[in-house]
């Protein structure tokens, strides 16, 4: 029997090229052909052969990857055939991936250095190129996938036994050698020759992928029979797959890099240079003025975070979209691994993939991927908190040391400080540990337990009021009563503080029944900007009315989410301007981890539908944000 990790490789193998072939499909008509050259659809007739061409290439890879999920024998010859390529036809595609570089890059050279051509000649190079160069770099990823896969359907145990035959110990050679090569001339590709972003989703995103996957195929040879390789693998792909997307996201808004009001890469580059403020910001929204100097309010993990990269590249190389980006889709694949560790220790019922729908419903049907896609200071905050929460939880789940459980949710407490209120959450997964392990709760070792996890808590406490006092001179003082915020939200933060009880009701009605609006001015129901229900940009979260268990991880859970609704209904503002109810993410794990409790045995049909639904709604949200939707707000 063909495995079903294999067949999954096959299928990856497959679906690249197919995704890959179809841009190459809709490049082709991009650019159209010169008038009296026109025979249908604003194409000459090579072009039109041209495109036949690719569709029946990419019908076939197609074909490849449904085959390979239905037909065992088909696939189990394909894997013979390519198994010899490998062995005995090695030369083949380095061959192959070497004469696909030469050829981009001599197109690249012509397209350069074509001074030396007769003037028609140059022009006519350079508009060939134009049309037929989505179609080149195709042709390497051809190549380079097809390499890897081969590699993919070896073990590390087949390669070894060829570097035991001298024969083959140079072949083997040449095939490292190629693939540093192939590393190599994605980067040059990627950043010196084309410059195009569309060839960056290429080259940054498939290609590390995949490369990715052919390290954990090896792992398999010794770990095939362990349930964390294939999660791992699984939440490989989800991370991949969720930065792909939200990476394309940014570029169909067209706001791919750092926008204003991202504040934390200045900051980095204030400690670098012993300053807790920042000496010329950009612009000063949303910061606090005292003594001469302007801070940001927020705590500083994000700007801590940054230190490396703006020490060796500088502040200005670093762009906030794609350090928001890469921490979203790590959020992603924590929520797919903590709904798998929830499921191996039969605290939910569901299967791979049921928890993968619940991850989608995370990943798109929330406002996490709004959040993530803007690279500003308050949503960086917000998503590095969620990243740092769900390791401390993952750490709960595996049995880790108390003080490291607590050390992560202390970091995560260095970007919003309010979410120390999810500790018990920590505290609720160990109870739900012991008396799974004891058969009844040990109240002792459960004290000791969270008085070891306390201790990191009380240090970053102590760094925060440390910080407070070296920049406002006073230790309970956040900048935040001083802050330069918007008109509309400046009198209600003189006159009640940045917590009190009058925001109650306000702030349960935009989180709980907030609906949308009328906008007669383009004739469409938009989004409110103070917010809306987080039931309706999010409807799968009904299902949280049957999560209620009696069991120290569902008392854990809820605990966690109204101590954290229960603080964030007496802030100042609801989230000002924004789509949804963006404050969602300050208890969205311990919701995650409750939904697949509500789940029950699977996610149903009805479930299914709304989860698409909030998918729907976010990208409503996200259009209405950029301003394609009646008029969003940046």
């Amino acid at each position: 029997m063909l495995e079903h990790q294999q067949r999954m490789l096959y299928r990856i193998y497959g679906v690249l090229n197919t995704i890959e072939g179809v841009l190459v499909f809709f490049s082709l008509f991009w650019v159209t052909s010169e008038q009296e050259s026109v025979v249908w659809l604003g194409l000459s007739l090579p072009r039109l052969i041209l495109a036949g061409g690719v569709l029946l290439v990419v019908l076939l890879f197609a074909l490849l990857s449904l085959r390979v999920f239905v037909n065992e024998e088909w696939i189990a010859r394909l894997d013979a055939k390519l198994r010899h390529l490998l062995v005995v036809e090695g030369w083949l595609l380095p061959l192959a991936c070497a004469l696909v570089v030469m050829v981009l890059w001599s197109g690249w050279l012509l397209i350069v250095f074509n001074s030396g051509l007769s003037y028609p000649l140059g022009i006519g190079l350079r508009s060939i190129y134009a049309r037929l160069k989505f179609l080149l770099v195709w042709g390497f990823l051809i190549s380079l996938q097809t390499f890897l896969a081969v590699v993919i359907l070896n073990s590390r145990r087949v390669w070894l036994e060829a570097w035991n035959k001298p024969a083959a110990r140079w072949r083997s050679f040449r095939v490292v050698v190629l693939l540093g090569l192939l590393v190599a001339t994605k980067v040059y590709a990627a950043d010196l020759i084309f410059q195009i972003d569309l060839y960056r989703t290429f080259y940054d995103y498939f290609l590390p992928f995949t490369l990715l996957i052919v390290v954990f195929s090896w792992l398999v040879e010794y770990h095939r029979d362990k349930p964390w390789y294939r999660s791992i693998l699984i939440a490989l792909a989800v991370f991949f797959a969720t930065l792909v997307l939200y990476r394309a996201t940014t570029f169909i808004v067209e706001r791919p890099n750092t926008p204003g009001k991202a504040y934390f890469h200045e900051l980095a580059e204030a400690y670098l240079h012993g300053r807790l403020y920042l000496d010329d910001p950009s612009q000063t929204h949303d910061l606090t003025f005292y003594n001469g100097h302007w801070y940001v309010a927020n705590p500083p993990l994000v700007a801590l975070l940054m230190i490396p990269w703006v020490a060796l590249r500088g502040a200005n190389t670093l762009n906030t979209v794609v350090f928001s980006i890469l921490f979203g889709a790590l959020n992603t694949a924590l929520i797919f691994m903590i709904l798998q560790e929830a499921s191996r220790r039969d605290w939910i019922k569901l299967r791979v993939s049921d928890n993968l729908w619940l991850t989608l419903m995370f990943a798109f049907g929330s406002v996490h991927w709004y959040i993530a896609i803007i690279g500003k200071m308050w949503f960086m905050s917000q998503i590095v908190t969620i990243t740092f929460l769900a390791i401390a939880v993952l750490l709960a789940m595996e049995k880790a040391p108390a003080w490291l459980c607590g050390a992560s949710l202390g970091l995560a407490m260095i970007a919003r400080p309010n979410i120390l209120l999810a500790f018990p959450l920590l505290l609720g997964i160990t109870a739900q540990l012991m008396r799974d392990e004891l058969g009844k709760l040990a109240y002792r070792k459960l004290a000791g337990w969270a008085a070891w996890a306390v201790i990191p808590l009380f240090l970053t406490v102590l760094g925060l009021l440390w910080y407070n006092y070296a920049r406002f001179g006073n230790p309970f003082d956040y900048g935040y009563m001083n802050e330069n915020v918007a008109d509309f939200m400046a009198g209600d933060l003189k006159n009640y503080g940045t917590f009190h009880p009058h925001f109650i009701l306000r702030n349960l009605k935009v989180m709980l029944l907030g609906l949308p609006v009328w906008k007669p001015e383009c004739g469409k129901w938009a989004p409110q900007v103070t917010g809306m229900s987080i039931f309706l940009t999010t409807p799968a979260l009904l299902y949280l009315v049957r999560s209620f268990r009696k069991t120290p991880l569902v008392i854990g859970a809820w605990s966690a989410v109204l101590l954290l609704v229960g603080l964030l209904a007496n802030y100042y503002n609801t989230g000002a301007w924004q789509f949804g109810y963006k404050y969602l993410l300050d208890f969205i794990v311990p919701v995650m981890i409750l939904m697949g409790i509500a789940a029950g045995q699977r996610v149903s049909w009805l479930m299914r539908i709304l989860i698409l639904i909030g998918v729907g709604m976010s990208i409503i949200g996200i259009s209405w944000w950029f301003g394609f939707w009646c008029n969003g707000t940046l």
